[in-house]
């Protein structure tokens, strides 16, 4: 790694200290250490409806396995999964996704329904 005053290694630095172009390659400027930058493309988390799990069900089990989500927009969530069959619950690295899916897919039935089986999910890969 390299450590120093300059945001470039000295090694990089062209004639008359221009430096070459690295697009996924970043420079930490305070400690001049460098630091390359991952574009990981996205996937989305998508949730399935079904008849088999209650609105509050969804909620706790959105509120417990996503970062971040508030019961607001879980029950958003569960709104919309309900009225069109899908909702997009999280944009994820292919394998985080995949890891969130599967989570969704072991959380359990609802106990409310006496249900035993837990929702469906799946990971699609972003459009953008």
């Amino acid at each position: 790694m390299f450590i120093g005053k300059s945001t470039t290694p000295p090694l990089l630095m062209m004639e008359g200290g221009e430096t070459p172009d690295f697009p996924d390659f970043e420079f930490e400027t305070e400690t001049g250490a460098a630091t390359q930058q991952r574009h990981e493309p996205l996937w989305y988390v998508i949730l399935h409806d079904d008849d088999k799990h209650t609105y509050q069900y969804v909620i706790i089990m959105l509120c417990t396995l996503i970062d971040g989500m508030t019961p607001t927009q879980a029950f958003q969530h569960a709104c919309e999964v309900d009225a069109t069959g899908h909702t997009i619950i999280a944009r994820l690295p292919k394998q985080k996704a995949a890891d969130k899916r599967d989570q969704i897919m072991r959380f359990g039935g609802d106990p409310e329904l006496n249900s035993s089986i837990s929702m469906t999910a799946s990971i699609e890969p972003c459009d953008d």
